[in-house]
């Protein structure tokens, strides 16, 4: 069970009144901030991952996992590797590894995309186009930041050390 989402009910000098979103429910009485309670129609946490994953494509570990490889990445100043490298990278992906995948479809074009959607486009990108099935990891954007292989972390490239040195 979540949390209530709340919005302003009403807000005078004796505090402001808070209504949930979600289940409707307004606070018995005035506070300076809204209140933490249970909301019995929130969405569990599990579910609403679950179901951005599948809108985006992509899982939230995934996104943690890149996250966290491209704040290294900055960190650095952003190296990259050549395009030789990222050719023998891209060789050992597409001939050698048995987690290499394309073709995952985009999001659904039905659905807008919300703005973790837009924020993670590059990941669809690479979903598309190449990546790890494993780790989640894209090998196929333009785009160093969506990219793997271009990018040069020591120590931090193929999860199973299969791209050369």
């Amino acid at each position: 069970m979540g949390n209530c989402r709340f919005s302003i009910l009403s807000d005078n000098n004796n505090g402001r009144r808070f209504v949930c979103r979600v289940c409707k429910r307004p606070t018995a009485h005035t506070h300076d901030q809204p209140p933490r309670r249970n909301c019995p129609n929130a969405p569990d946490v599990q579910e609403a991952q679950a179901e951005a994953a599948e809108k985006l494509g992509v899982s939230i570990e995934e996104v943690r996992h890149w996250g966290s490889y491209v704040v290294q990445w900055v960190a650095m100043g952003c190296p990259t590797r050549t395009e030789a490298e990222v050719a023998a990278c891209l060789a050992v992906c597409h001939d050698d590894c048995e987690h290499f995948r394309t073709g995952r479809p985009p999001a659904d074009p039905d659905n807008p995309p919300s703005w973790l959607a837009r924020i993670t486009e590059g990941l669809v990108f690479w979903r598309k186009n190449g990546y790890c099935s494993e780790c989640g990891c894209g090998v196929s954007s333009p785009l160093a930041v969506f990219n793997m292989a271009r990018m040069l972390v020591p120590g931090l490239g193929c999860k199973y050390g299969k791209w050369p040195e």
